[in-house]
């Protein structure tokens, strides 16, 4: 399962959840697992149970007025460390290293100025909690894998995902389904996620701040994000009231079996 307040739910006392991404041949490959794909007769993305949505107050609204009124553009926080998969004590020799990605991040809030949320080192949880509950979007970075619980932190907090991991839609698609780690369908994230290739987000960091700002400058296609957003946070956040997480995952599972 995942870890912190998540482990301490009884939500998932007596269920197993996968994890909040699958191994196809590449990661395989990177990971030294290459017998990972076949461990299963079919796989499922599972949402990641966000420590941040079990600390949100989802009896207080929120409105697109209020995300509007925001006082930063964009937030992230990560650590001061190398961000790689280890193979044991070290590094897995084909391992992507994401570090830079991560650390790109720091020339956005350069371009950014005081309407930057991004920092690096870490802090507790309520810190990090207040500071994407001030951000109109929240980068959700590739760390040692192409997933991140960032994204799920984003949905919790209603902040706008900016997702840059090229290998998300192979592996970390929320309830798509497949057999050895070909996987196919799954929520379209696209409604309300901004997506930036990892090329773009390292070279031209000038059109990445033109495409957010181009989206805050049109009050129809924010709102448009926005509204999108609070329809997916059902979908995906565990601990919100009425949410149908678990049945788009047994739907999912039943698809992954019988077709």
């Amino acid at each position: 399962m995942n870890f912190g307040k998540t482990l301490q739910s009884h939500l998932f006392k007596n269920i197993t959840v996968g994890r909040g991404e699958v191994i196809d041949k590449f990661e395989a490959h990177i990971a030294k697992r290459e017998a990972g794909p076949t461990q299963s007769r079919c796989s499922v993305v599972v949402p990641y149970a966000s420590d941040i949505a079990y600390a949100e107050n989802f009896l207080s609204t929120s409105s697109f007025e209020d995300w509007a009124s925001r006082p930063k553009v964009a937030s992230f926080r990560f650590e001061d460390r190398d961000y790689i998969l280890y193979c044991g004590a070290d590094h897995c020799p084909r391992a992507i290293n994401s570090t830079n990605l991560r650390r790109q991040s720091l020339l956005m809030g350069e371009l950014l100025g005081s309407h930057s949320g991004v920092a690096m080192g870490r802090v507790e949880l309520e810190q990090y909690s207040h500071e994407i509950h001030k951000a109109k979007f929240c980068l959700v970075i590739r760390g040692d894998t192409p997933s991140s619980h960032m994204f799920y932190d984003a949905l919790a907090a209603n902040c706008i995902p900016v997702l840059i991991s090229d290998r998300w839609d192979d592996v970390a698609v929320p309830f798509a389904h497949g057999r050895f780690g070909i996987m196919r369908e799954g929520i379209d994230f696209s409604r309300f996620t901004v997506r930036i290739d990892e090329w773009t987000w390292l070279n031209d960091m000038d059109h990445v701040g033109e495409i957010l700002l181009n989206i805050i400058s049109n009050p129809t296609l924010a709102r448009h994000y926005y509204s999108a957003l609070q329809e997916a946070r059902y979908k995906l956040l565990w601990s919100m009231p009425h949410n149908v997480v678990a049945d788009y995952v047994l739907e999912s599972t039943r698809k992954c079996i019988y077709e």
